[in-house]
């Protein structure tokens, strides 16, 4: 008589089991991550479906044995030629879930393996980058790249940065094995057309790789980033592109060094190469504002506002969602910078009419921290601390979510400011407890 399998989510743990064989070790013969073989033991989470292709041989069992969705989460669904409706799984989410897994301190998971299901899950392996069998080592791409690789691989680096402005902060070490993946790519083609097409990707991956919170990343590796970015946007051809990475690499100067005259001289080289790319060079113009504000040059700034929103304003809607160098230049995002920029150029009433009346939900998830700072800021240049207060919180937890501590610590300093400036201790003493115990958290 056959023994009877448990009543598990799917019948995955107990094959395993009746085989004798470890969960890392079948982890390790399939290429995923022990935690995400535990998820899909548990029915956490849908098991992809080359993933169980390889558990099927492995495990010498039927996938429909195997197979099994948890409740939560089930199958998206699609027609089939036949018209009937059949279970197909979302290559971007599959992405999603193998980079927060692979972003987990976890042993057994190498760059290698990531890179494999990464591009599996988008259908590379196989047609242009060759991977080999179960079991071996990595080894070298074969000698011809596709176009679908290409594009496949331009893919990925788009949705890494659609999950970044989400507010993800576990796909560093998925962008590693990525640009690494693509520099694999390089090594393994001589067609000129070919590699232009990788420099192109690979620069932009680098951006994103550079946009990511500095306390994870660290500020040398954001700026060789950066620097490795110009370079690649170079080789590809892309002057535009090389434009952008300039900017990005001005941006890091001003924030995390305060350096006014090299973030001013890097803008200036932006700029010869964005002559005839209109929103990028507003986008120049609101970062050169945030420069002359902190100088103290109204006038200059004032104008570079203007500038900027007067390029904003004739971008249509549509047209804003696109952006392929990662500047999020838009309208909102325009008002927020100008928001930003006169408070520091002390003019508070101009910064509070902007930033009080501007829709926070329609910037990216990772960019509300900030805007909800300056909000807080404006509030309490006008007085009102009650406003401030809901504000800051707000700051806080999501600046603690998407990885961008040092907003914490800047309310902080803001709380000493409300203790000096206007003698209220019960909101200064709760911002800092709650800064104190969001960073212990």
């Amino acid at each position: 008589m056959m023994e009877e399998a448990p009543r598990y989510p799917n019948r995955l743990k107990y094959e395993i089991k009746r085989r004798g064989y470890k969960l890392c070790e079948v982890a390790k013969a399939v290429y995923i991550s022990e935690r995400a073989l535990w998820n899909y033991c548990a029915g956490r989470r849908k098991i992809p479906s080359e993933t169980l292709e390889a558990l099927s041989k492995l495990l010498e069992c039927p996938i429909s044995d195997l197979a099994g969705y948890p409740e939560a989460t089930p199958p998206a669904l699609s027609k089939s030629s036949s018209g009937k409706e059949r279970a197909f799984p979302s290559p971007a989410a599959n992405t999603q879930d193998i980079i927060e897994e692979a972003s987990e301190e976890t042993e057994g998971e190498d760059m290698n393996s990531l890179r494999r299901r990464i591009l599996q899950t988008f259908g590379i392996a196989g047609i242009g980058i060759v991977f080999p069998p179960l079991g071996l080592p990595f080894t070298e791409p074969s000698s011809s790249i596709s176009e679908i690789s290409v594009n496949s691989l331009a893919a990925i680096t788009q949705q890494f940065r659609v999950m970044q402005r989400q507010g993800n902060t576990f796909i560093i070490k998925g962008l590693d094995c990525h640009i690494a993946t693509i520099q694999d790519a390089l090594k393994s083609t001589t067609d000129d057309k070919i590699r232009r097409e990788l420099w192109h990707i690979l620069a932009q991956t680098q951006i994103v790789a550079r946009l990511n919170p500095i306390k994870k990343l660290g500020k040398a590796q954001a700026k060789t980033l950066n620097e490795a970015a110009i370079a690649s946007a170079i080789n590809s051809g892309d002057t535009i592109l090389t434009g952008a990475a300039i900017g990005h690499l001005a941006h890091l100067y001003l924030r995390e060094d305060h350096d006014l005259n090299k973030a001013s001289q890097l803008l200036e080289q932006a700029r010869e190469y964005t002559r005839e790319h209109q929103s990028l060079n507003g986008w120049l113009a609101i970062v050169k504002a945030s420069i002359a504000a902190r100088q103290g040059d109204v006038q200059v700034c004032e104008a570079l506002i203007a500038e900027a929103m007067e390029v904003a304003h004739q971008i249509p809607q549509a047209r804003q969602g696109a952006d392929p160098y990662f500047t999020d230049f838009s309208n909102i995002s325009v008002h927020m910078f100008a928001g930003h920029c006169w408070l520091t150029a002390g003019k508070p009433k101009k910064a509070h009419e902007l930033l009080t009346t501007s829709n926070i939900e329609e910037l990216s998830v990772n960019r509300h921290a900030s805007a909800y700072y300056d909000i807080t800021r404006a509030y309490i240049a006008a007085g009102d601390l009650e406003a401030a207060q809901s504000y800051v919180f707000k700051a806080m937890d999501i600046a603690h979510a998407t990885g961008n501590d040092y907003i914490i610590l800047r309310c902080s300093a803001l709380a000493h400011t409300i203790q000096q400036k206007y003698h209220c201790e019960w909101l200064s003493r709760a911002i800092i407890e709650y800064a104190q115990n969001t960073l212990a958290g």
